[in-house]
């Protein structure tokens, strides 16, 4: 047992695993309590987290809509990509997860009660802003993460970056 819980301390890569896990024949009481304790994250964990992962999100939104007013695709699409996987990551933190597989997301995406919006929708703006960058796309996406962030009290987070996000959203509603 002591084994399973040190597992929680490892990186990523191997808890991961126990967010899909099934568990198909367990003689103990203690297993889905101790596959829980892994994936789960303390309220500590999960602020700080969400942080990081939200500013990572932040800094490759603003920067894959740079890419894309310089007409820069492929800096676009990698940095939108990349706001992509931070912001999977702080959702998942933000629902007190540890980040999962990414090719486990269609899955888990049920098991997340805190999401910006219906997961079918994000699921389909996700694909799309993978694709394509699309500007309308990303912004979609960042205001409904702004209202949910910031409705957990993450407005640290968007008032540390000033009015550089503000002033990039705005510059693509005038166009």
């Amino acid at each position: 047992m002591k084994e399973l819980k040190n597992l929680r301390n490892q990186p990523d890569w191997r808890a991961n695993a126990f967010l899909t896990a099934q568990i198909i024949l367990d003689n103990t009481t203690w297993l889905p309590s101790i596959i829980n304790e892994i994936c789960t994250l303390s309220d500590q964990e999960y602020r700080d987290k969400a942080s990081e992962w939200l500013d990572g999100y932040l800094n490759s939104f603003y920067r894959s809509m740079k890419a894309v007013r310089r007409n820069n695709e492929l800096g676009a699409l990698l940095q939108a990509s990349s706001s992509i996987v931070y912001f999977i990551n702080c959702i998942f933190s933000l629902n007190r997860l540890i980040p999962p597989y990414l090719d486990r997301i269609e899955i888990l995406l049920n098991r997340l009660e805190h999401v910006p919006m219906e997961k079918e929708v994000l699921s389909e703006l996700l694909v799309s802003v993978s694709k394509s960058a699309n500007p309308d796309n990303q912004i979609q996406l960042f205001n409904a993460t702004e209202k949910l962030l910031r409705s957990f009290g993450f407005d640290s987070v968007y008032e540390a970056w000033d009015d550089k996000l503000e002033n990039e959203v705005n510059y693509w509603r005038k166009r």
